[in-house]
């Protein structure tokens, strides 16, 4: 129950990180992506309640804890997406962690010199648990993040 009740803070922490994105990129007039990180912020929020839900059934007590201030301080949208990335892979570690006990991804940061944001997380986003990487994407300027959201 102990490891439940961290999940679901854990979920509630990450569901008030990608509103916090979500509001950035909305300011900035980024529409989509500030829908596309509410739509994450929801999700997270919905693991929490599922969690939540699941540890008062077996008439256990649900321990939440105070939920720390998200990071705000983004330039761009593109750090808003890198800090979401890595949220998201520190988040995939602990649950891996604790489902198959091969541990967090917690491989050393990329070298300074790598030239660019895309390349950076693709680094990141190898999976130790089967060894591939997903496939490369390439970048995507925010004008033409910009032109998703038809502004």
């Amino acid at each position: 129950v102990e490891a439940i009740n961290k999940q679901v803070n854990s979920e509630l922490s990450a569901s008030y990180s990608y509103l916090a994105m979500s509001a950035f990129c909305e300011r900035l007039k980024f529409t989509g992506a500030a829908r596309w990180l509410r739509l994450q912020s929801q999700e997270e929020y919905m693991h929490a309640m599922k969690l939540f839900d699941f540890v008062l059934a077996r008439d256990e007590n649900v321990d939440l804890v105070a939920i720390e201030r998200p990071y705000i301080a983004f330039n761009t949208v593109a750090d808003v997406f890198i800090a979401a990335t890595e949220r998201g892979m520190r988040e995939t570690g602990r649950l891996r962690k604790a489902s198959c006990g091969k541990g967090p991804l917690d491989r050393p940061a990329p070298a300074a010199s790598v030239p660019d944001h895309g390349d950076r997380l693709r680094l990141q986003a190898s999976c130790p648990c089967r060894g591939q990487r997903p496939k490369a994407r390439g970048n995507r300027s925010e004008e033409r993040m910009r032109s998703w959201d038809g502004s």
